[in-house]
């Protein structure tokens, strides 16, 4: 029997799902595809819980935060091993993160290895214990085998996953991350003009973009920084943040520095795609990332791409073709930023090769790949049954 022909049903497990980025958006999206492909789709999450707004605290937000992970990792596993572990359900249940449960777990990135690779690990612990919290949820995850295949984004992360924890049993696959091309694309350069116009940048200005809610992993620090090395026409776009606090903070960072007339905090957006293409270059020094889907999406809207080659970046960022490989080193990101005053042809240039890059990850051939993975899964589940 050709089990490929079997009808496919999937349950998503994540804590939230919804458009936009991260792990919420990643669910989001592969549910759309999913249904698009004739496939019956569900989601366990947290439920409609009533949405409380960030407020300026950063302390109150973390806790909230902490408060849901921790009921979902505890509650979500419970019913999530209740409804699927003894019962007739065969769907394929696919985890993205907290919830210990699942046939295939997304692996949207490693405590350990983040906090191996942080210069401040030690600080950063007892500054938030709760990722002691997170650090024993992963061992659980990984020394005990509690899924059967591990969905690593990049060929890099499974090294690295295998090397953290190198007992693993689980399979251990690689299937990209996807972005939406019908949402990340160029867009008219009147529509660009104007959006940048309306936030005081002139159309002669080099508009740096970053974009992320964890200012300190992912370097927001050392682009302002770079910033104050470059000329005054050079301009930083700063989308996210997460709290008011913590824009707070990084504004007083560019203040000291004299660059704050040149830095433009933006906070949370849903036109992130907009954003990106008044901007001219993408820039991310992180140590620490999975994939960074937002770089994909920069590049889909035609930005050269600066970023550090930590994680799945490096397969997707080609050195001096459509962007550079940059260390967290100010001086260093100020001079890729220079090669683009030298030649300003170059960020049209690879912004095209940029473009290319983009589109081999689009979600529809991404979720090819996870619906013949869970086409495996279903023919073994059969076999095992009928032994």
């Amino acid at each position: 029997m050709n089990f490929s022909k079997l009808p496919l049903s999937v349950v998503q497990i994540v804590r939230d799902i919804g458009p936009g980025g991260g792990i919420n958006g990643v669910a989001y999206n592969l549910g759309i595809q999913f249904k698009r492909k004739g496939i019956e789709t569900r989601n366990l999450t947290l439920g409609k819980s009533k949405k409380e707004p960030m407020g300026r605290s950063i302390f109150f937000s973390k806790i909230k935060l902490m408060k849901e992970v921790v009921q979902f990792t505890v509650f979500g596993t419970f019913r999530a091993r209740r409804r699927f572990l003894k019962s007739s359900d065969q769907s394929i249940v696919l985890c993205h993160a907290d919830v210990l449960y699942g046939d295939v777990y997304v692996n949207h990135g490693l405590h350990l290895a983040m906090l191996k690779r942080s210069e401040n690990r030690f600080r950063i612990i007892v500054r938030n214990p709760f990722h002691l919290f997170l650090l024993l949820r992963e061992w659980l995850r990984f020394y005990f085998n509690i899924h059967s295949v591990i969905v690593c984004f990049s060929d890099r992360e499974k090294r690295e996953l295998l090397e953290v924890y190198p007992k693993i049993k689980s399979e251990v696959v690689v299937i990209p991350n996807g972005i939406d091309l019908d949402v990340y694309r160029p867009g008219l350069p009147q529509d660009s003009c104007g959006l940048r116009l309306s936030f005081g940048l002139d159309l002669e200005d080099l508009c740096l973009i970053f974009v992320g809610h964890e200012f300190d992993r992912k370097g927001l620090k050392l682009v302002i920084e770079a910033l104050a090395l470059l000329p005054k026409h050079v301009k930083l776009v700063v989308v996210g943040g997460g709290s008011q606090s913590k824009i707070d903070q990084y504004k007083k960072i560019a203040e000291k520095l004299a660059v704050e007339n040149r830095v433009k905090f933006l906070g949370q957006r849903s036109d992130v795609a907009a954003l990106l293409n008044m901007c001219d270059l993408f820039v991310l020094p992180s140590f620490y990332e999975t994939w960074a889907l937002v770089g994909v999406e920069s590049m889909a809207c035609g930005l050269p791409v600066l970023m550090c080659p930590v994680g799945g970046i490096s397969e997707y960022l080609h050195d001096g073709h459509n962007g550079f490989e940059i260390t967290r080193d100010p001086k260093d990101i100020a001079d890729k930023v220079k090669y683009f005053i030298d030649v300003p042809s170059a960020v049209s240039r690879m912004g095209e090769k940029a473009i290319s890059t983009a589109r081999q990850y689009a979600w529809s051939s991404v979720a090819d790949s996870y619906i013949a993975l869970f086409h495996k899964i279903s023919c073994d589940k059969r076999n095992r049954a009928n032994r």
